[in-house]
C-alpha cells in the first residue's frame, strides 16, 4: 500500500514536471534579414545616407527597430527608431538613415525585435560594418626582416617589443 502511494506521487510529480511549460520561451535570433546599400569606398570623415532593408523570413505581426552608433560611426539622422506591422513572408521594409564614419571603418548597430501570430518575441543584434581598412602592401617574410649568417646558418632577427 505504501509502495503503490509512494509510486504514484512520484509518477504524478514527474507528469506536472513534464508538462509545466519552461521559464524562458525565446528564439535567439529573429526571422529577419538586415541589409545596407552603402558602398564600401566611404572614406573618414564622410556623411553619407544608406538604406537599410527587412526582409521577413515568416509572417510577423509587428517589427521594432532600434538604430546605434557602434563604433567610429555617428547616426546623424533624427530617426534611430521604427515600427513595422503585419508583415508577410518575404516582405520588405526600408529605412533611410544618414550616418558619419569617424575612421576608415565604422560599425552601426541594428536591433530588430519581432512578434509573430502567437505573440512569441525574437530578437536579432546585428552590428553592420561601414567603410573598408586601408590595404598595405604585403612583403615576403624575407623582405621583412633582415637575417645574418653565423657559422655557415642562416639566421632571421625577428622584431620584438619590450614589455612594459
Amino acid at each position: 500500500m505504501i509502495k503503490t502511494a509512494l509510486f504514484a506521487v512520484i509518477v504524478s510529480s514527474f507528469l506536472l514536471a513534464c508538462a509545466a511549460p519552461p521559464a524562458v520561451v525565446a528564439k535567439t535570433s529573429a526571422p529577419i534579414t538586415i541589409k545596407s546599400d552603402a558602398s564600401e569606398s566611404l572614406q573618414s570623415g564622410e556623411e553619407f545616407t544608406t538604406t537599410l532593408t527587412l526582409t521577413a523570413q515568416t509572417n510577423l505581426k509587428k517589427l521594432e527597430l532600434s538604430l546605434a552608433p557602434y563604433k567610429n560611426i555617428e547616426l546623424v539622422s533624427k530617426n534611430s527608431k521604427a515600427d513595422f506591422f503585419d508583415i508577410n513572408t518575404n516582405d520588405t521594409r526600408t529605412v533611410e538613415v544618414t550616418l558619419r564614419l569617424l575612421a576608415p571603418v565604422g560599425y552601426l548597430s541594428v536591433f530588430a525585435t519581432t512578434t509573430d501570430a502567437l505573440g512569441n518575441n525574437r530578437t536579432e543584434a546585428k552590428a553592420l560594418k561601414f567603410g573598408t581598412h586601408p590595404k598595405t602592401p604585403s612583403r615576403s617574410l624575407n623582405q621583412q626582416t633582415p637575417s645574418i649568417t653565423i657559422n655557415g646558418e642562416k639566421l632571421i632577427l625577428m622584431p620584438s617589443e619590450t614589455r612594459p
